[in-house]
């Protein structure tokens, strides 16, 4: 892939619209910032060829335009186009110099004065979690702020918008479908029909899709086991830890008191010894040195083995936290940007580990990954 090709539409133009879709059907949660609209046609066809392959992803780009109504920005999406010469690479579907192309040819043929508003990508039997691939992909290819990116499962039915805000891909709540004349998708339809398959090839997809959800299922109990096991372990640790600082607490306490009589009974002692010196009227060379004397004998010895144990529980957070702070963590938490490579030169200086971590987290595709999902570390050789 040509890094150094200008992808269209970087750039997109915002127009005032004086009136938004009125025919419309409401998906979700749709009524906040960046409000989408989609043409029935466009979401039929979609949605269509999503399900012509359900084996592997697919991906075709969105067509419309950016609005100005009155203070808010409003993306109506009007067509798609399928999209070909992709390039597969370790089970992932790349956007290449050659799809833009025939990308942009199409559009302009078919959907005159519209532009590429953002693409569509299916993922059968994985739901519609933004893994760091599309993340990469969509800040790689569709650099405007207004693209957006549209995901489909069509074997869970499932599907969602993703907009840019912060430079990151967050999902949408909702969006709209209307309802128009649109002559433009329709040609496209017809010219790009999507085939239906045979009873028998759906009989055949009705097996994949079982074994998949199966085999889902499977690894989804695997995890949740795993994840039992470890938040009980986690349990077990945090009450142990409870009881030690509960029995450092209370020990500190028992010092504290100690202490305090200590001192009230030197101060008491110190009271009585000059009272004794004011009644008995000694000069003060001697009060002073009876005062001194008696404070000598009623102060409490206190051996230096006292002294360390006093200053024990400090040294052993100290002693703690160094070893908290060149640890490895058990788990963590992917974010946005990160891969195993980096997660394990990150925790063990080496990429080495990426084996053993993709081993413990059940991870056959070290690019299938995700924000937010939860690793579990193996520890250091």
């Amino acid at each position: 892939m040509i890094e150094t090709y200008d992808k269209p539409n970087s750039q997109l133009k915002i127009k005032k619209i004086q009136a938004l879709p009125k025919n419309v059907k409401q998906i979700g949660d749709a009524n906040n910032e960046h409000r989408i609209y989609m043409e029935d046609y466009a979401y039929t066809y979609l949605h269509q060829y999503a399900a012509k392959e359900k084996s592997q992803e697919q991906i075709a780009f969105l067509v419309g335009q950016v609005y100005q109504y009155k203070k808010e920005v409003v993306l109506i999406i009007s067509g798609a186009v399928q999209a070909k010469f992709l390039k597969e690479e370790n089970g992932n579907l790349f956007i290449t110099d050659d799809t833009w192309i025939y990308a942009r040819e199409k559009a302009d043929q078919y959907f005159k004065n519209c532009s590429i508003v953002g693409w569509m990508c299916t993922q059968p039997g994985y739901g519609i979690l933004l893994t760091s691939f599309l993340s990469q992909q969509h800040q790689k290819q569709f650099q405007n702020q207004y693209q957006v990116l549209y995901v489909i499962d069509p074997v869970e039915k499932e599907h969602a918008f993703f907009i840019s805000k912060d430079n990151e891909l967050h999902e949408k709540t909702g969006f709209y479908i209307f309802y128009d004349k649109n002559t433009l998708m329709h040609d496209y339809m017809m010219d790009y029909k999507i085939v239906n398959t045979d009873g028998k090839e759906n009989n055949q997809q009705d097996v994949v899709r079982a074994y998949r959800r199966i085999e889902h299922g499977r690894k989804e109990e695997h995890y949740q086991k795993k994840l039992i096991h470890m938040l009980s372990l986690i349990s077990g640790a945090l009450v142990i830890i409870c009881i030690i600082i509960g029995i450092g607490l209370l020990n500190n306490m028992e010092k504290m008191k100690k202490m305090q009589t200590t001192m009230h009974v030197i101060t008491e002692d110190h009271d009585k010894l000059k009272q004794q010196v004011s009644d008995v009227n000694i000069s003060p060379t001697k009060a002073k040195e009876d005062e001194n004397s008696l404070s000598e004998e009623t102060k409490p010895k206190v051996s230096d083995g006292d002294d360390n144990n006093t200053d024990t529980p400090q040294g052993d957070e100290a002693q703690d936290s160094a070893k908290m702070i060149g640890s490895i963590p058990k788990t963590y938490v992917i974010e946005s940007g990160d891969n195993l490579n980096a997660i394990s030169i990150r925790f063990y200086h080496t990429k080495g580990m990426v084996p053993k971590i993709q081993e413990l987290n059940d991870i056959s595709n070290p690019d299938r990954i995700y924000i937010g999902q939860k690793l579990i570390l193996p520890e250091a050789e």
